[in-house]
């Protein structure tokens, strides 16, 4: 499919928003673009996990007035599309490679329409002129982000954050090749995946592999096969690739650099991963708040020192605060404070969240506008960055936000529990979602089981969200005086021993 326009029947307004959801696939790139293209509307792309609900809540929050699946995704986008109160025509399909004509006129019967049916691809498109003020305040993309509210919540990134993103981290690189070929494995639903897969390869002119789901072999033969020189992949990925025996029979010359982010990358895996490919492996760091890369390593100047995500990159200002006293911290070897970060690719706040923007900017003296990204960290001095800890709650599983809140207001939505906490637990494949339970003196809370309780939350949440990490139960869970959960005192092993009733992991 070709980038085309909407015709005069579906053209978008200043408004529009366009939900997207579907796997990682070659079309993804012409759709989103298609969208951008036009001028005037933006794109919300969707977890294809989702439950009907969670998709609901995004096509809602962003008020979409179409919504373009692909063919896997059909069952989810009609459900989520009744609970937001979208019509079904306004629902279109995706080309399906592979698909036979037959199933094709199925999907037509059904009545669903091809994007292709709406799109007029055999004209030259008007090149769109934005002033400097359409550029900064017109959202291009609507990514979602989870906070400690629970409900996930729309940021808004304009086509000024995106590409000044672009820039900041495309400007310093000095290892980039015109025959440079990359992963398209990261979902381009998030954020990560998406500058990387959609934005900065095309703005390049490089090619990308398109992977609709992480199998390790097949992961592993297509980058020997196609000669794979950049690979971006998260933590877990990279566990995978390190301890797994496939990686002997799939060595690939071609492979230069391998890029982690979305979560730490341990300073050990780091090493293992770069001795057993050959490859230089470096980190970044960055939020969907700020479009979202922040940090990153370039090779000339050897910045991939195992256990820190680089250097700050270009156009950026930093300030180390401490969270307490909200005093800057100075910049040292022991100095640790929260990262608030200023620059062009800061977003320009939360979709109709007026009250979350306001907690997360915040403008100083002298106009500057701060992001609070709730990360503390430590700079050295050299300038390399370690994150060690989170101000926020937020459990980070497999490159995924998780918000505790959210998952504790599903729990206690169960008649057989009268208390709840979640925080993340430490395991080999990193952090995982941990459930502290308090039984309900009711039969329900005393047929209560762990399984049962992660069979729950399983029936309800995408599986990111599972409570994978474990279920304890306890008598209580400690509070403040302000009733604020003391996730601190759940983390301690010998605090825990004294509130557990009966425990099952």
């Amino acid at each position: 499919m070709g980038i085309g326009r909407p015709t005069e029947t579906t053209a978008a307004t200043e408004i529009d928003a366009v939900g997207l959801i579907t796997p990682n696939t070659v079309d993804v790139a012409a759709v989103m673009l298609s969208v951008l293209r036009t001028g005037n509307a933006t794109i919300t792309p969707v977890n294809p996990m989702y439950t009907p609900a969670e998709a609901a809540h995004q096509l809602h929050t962003c008020n979409v007035k179409a919504l373009v699946v692909h063919a896997s995704s059909i069952e989810l986008a009609r459900e989520a599309a009744k609970l937001c109160g979208l019509a079904e025509d306004k629902i279109l399909l995706m080309p399906a490679y592979g698909s036979s004509k037959a199933e094709e006129q199925a999907v037509k019967a059904s009545g669903l329409r091809f994007m292709n049916d709406v799109l007029v691809c055999d004209e030259a498109l008007p090149i769109i002129n934005m002033t400097k003020e359409q550029l900064q305040s017109r959202p291009a993309v609507l990514c979602f982000s989870s906070g400690t509210s629970g409900l996930s919540k729309g940021v808004i990134s304009s086509h000024r954050n995106i590409v000044s993103n672009v820039m900041q981290y495309v400007t310093p690189q000095d290892d980039l090749r015109p025959d440079d070929v990359f992963t398209g494995l990261l979902p381009m639903f998030h954020v990560y995946g998406f500058i990387m897969a959609i934005v900065i390869a095309p703005y390049l002119g490089y090619t990308v592999v398109s992977y609709p789901r992480f199998v390790l072999g097949h992961f592993l033969s297509s980058c020997q096969h196609w000669k794979v020189t950049r690979m971006f992949i998260a933590p877990p990925i990279a566990l995978a690739i390190v301890k797994s025996p496939l990686l002997k029979r799939h060595q690939n010359q071609s492979l230069r650099a391998i890029v982690s982010g979305a979560a730490p990358l341990s300073e050990h895996l780091h090493q293992e991963l770069s001795r057993l490919t050959g490859s230089y492996v470096s980190q970044g760091y960055g939020l969907t708040e700020t479009s979202p890369i922040i940090v990153a390593s370039y090779k000339a100047k050897e910045h991939a020192v195992p256990g820190t995500v680089g250097v700050l990159l270009p156009n950026h200002r930093v300030r180390l605060v401490d969270p307490d006293t909200r005093e800057d911290v100075p910049v040292g070897p022991e100095s640790r404070g929260e990262v608030w970060v200023s620059g062009p690719n800061v977003m320009a706040g939360y979709l109709g969240n007026p009250e979350a923007t306001a907690k997360a900017l915040e403008m100083d003296a002298e106009g500057q506008i701060w992001f609070k990204t709730g990360d503390i960290a430590v700079i050295d001095a050299s300038g390399f960055f370690r994150i060690v800890d989170r101000v926020k709650e937020l459990i980070k599983v497999q490159g995924f936000q998780v918000a505790p809140a959210e998952l504790e207001g599903l729990l206690l939505e169960h008649p057989g529990i009268a208390d709840c906490a979640v925080i993340a637990h430490q395991a080999d494949e990193g952090e995982l979602p941990r459930g502290f339970i308090v039984r309900a003196q009711t039969p329900e809370g005393e047929a209560l089981t762990a399984e049962t309780v992660q069979a729950f939350v399983a029936s309800r949440v995408v599986s990111y969200k599972h409570l994978r990490g474990g279920v304890v139960f306890v008598d209580s869970i400690p509070k403040s005086s302000a009733g604020k959960i003391l996730r601190r005192l759940l983390r301690d092993a010998q605090n825990v021993d004294a509130l557990i009733k009966g425990s099952k992991m």
